[in-house]
């Protein structure tokens, strides 16, 4: 099975030590659930220095969804990849051990590679995955690939929520919400 041309040009622009090193830089924010506002800037601003259209969407204190998008010719459908900044623990051993006991190498609070793999605080859940998500969004715009439909990459605060579910109401264009929410509302 041979790969067709704008396939081959989106996968030569991916560089294996580039998304590593955006895994590990976005592991290394810490994001505990109610706190992905930093990690959040980082993404947008790293989305737009690789030409996205970028988005900050404040959606509480501290808290903030960050997307970008990849615009199409406008005739296609919307692919969105979605994944979560937040973690369910800090990484700091002795914040987290009433609940998690002692830490592992996948739990430290800052990223790194072992092993040929990035460990640290969200890596695998899924900071791993919002940096493939991102390279492969900036992959086919280096490559000058251009697509019906728009790709949109959005990386969204709160997968784990801590408060009551009628809490949450129904996002809006004008009013986004945490993933947690979003769910709620529309399930």
């Amino acid at each position: 099975m041979s790969l067709s041309d704008p396939t081959t040009k989106a996968l030569s622009q991916i560089d294996q030590d580039a998304v590593t090193k955006l895994a590990v830089d976005l592991v290394s924010i810490p994001s505990p659930t109610g706190s992905e506002r930093d990690v959040a800037t980082f993404l947008a601003e790293y989305m737009a220095a690789g030409g996205l259209e970028v988005t900050l969407q404040e959606v509480g204190p501290n808290r903030a969804n960050a997307v970008g998008i990849l615009r199409g010719e406008g005739d296609g459908p919307r692919l969105m990849f979605n994944g979560h900044l937040d973690t369910s623990i800090t990484g700091i051993e002795e914040e987290d051990y009433p609940m998690t006991g002692p830490h592992g190498l996948a739990s430290r609070a800052k990223g790194f590679v072992q092993d040929g793999h990035v460990l640290g605080c969200g890596a695998y859940n899924m900071k791993g995955g919002v940096a493939a998500m991102v390279s492969a969004a900036l992959a086919i715009k280096a490559a000058g690939v251009r697509l019906r439909g728009d790709v949109v990459v959005a990386a969204v605060a709160g997968e784990i929520e801590r408060r009551p579910s009628r809490a949450c109401s129904a996002p809006t264009p004008a009013r986004p919400t945490t993933a947690g929410a979003w769910a709620r509302a529309i399930s």
